[in-house]
């Protein structure tokens, strides 16, 4: 196990994922990842920039399945207001200004990190968090997503739940 974890430390410091190809190292580097919860983000992303635009590379992951896909959310709207068990998931925003925002289950706790597609940065979900995502700025948002499993409409992991709870007197 600790060479598992040494894998992982390797690995994610520089925001790169491991190998998640089996359920004992997704459940591990989800364990992993809570540790280092909220001080390791948002992870700052490398642009390299020339004359024909700019190549951000948002994810690199060692092995297992995943799945990559983009949102556009107009001015002042939220996305997202739920969870995941076991759902690895990272948010980049490409283009736009968005705060991103998680409560730990169970808490009043709440994180939030102000974004920017100007300065690319990551933010990886954690398991057991509500998150959400809102466009704070004047145009269209774009955000990048990846999951390290394949969207599964018959188990999808994601259940709803508002970041912001209600309070009762």
């Amino acid at each position: 196990m600790l060479a598992l974890l040494q894998e992982f430390r390797v690995s994610y410091e520089t925001g790169e994922f491991p190998d998640l190809s089996t359920p004992f190292r997704v459940q591990l580097f989800n364990c992993y990842r809570a540790a280092l919860f909220p001080s390791h983000y948002p992870i700052p992303l490398k642009p390299h920039s020339d004359a024909r635009g700019t190549f951000v590379e948002t994810v690199r992951s060692r092995g297992g399945e995943g799945q990559s896909s983009f949102s556009t959310t107009v001015p002042g709207v939220t996305r997202g207001e739920h969870y995941h068990l076991e759902k690895i998931e990272r948010f980049a925003v490409v283009s736009g200004q968005a705060t991103i925002a998680l409560r730990r289950m169970f808490t009043d706790e709440v994180v939030e990190f102000d974004v920017d597609g100007d300065r690319p940065a990551a933010v990886d979900m954690p398991v057991g968090w509500v998150h959400n995502i809102t466009n704070t700025g004047d145009d269209v948002l774009i955000t990048q997503f990846w999951s390290h499993e394949l969207f599964r409409p018959d188990a999808p992991d994601t259940f709803p739940h508002a970041v912001q709870q209600e309070i009762h007197a």
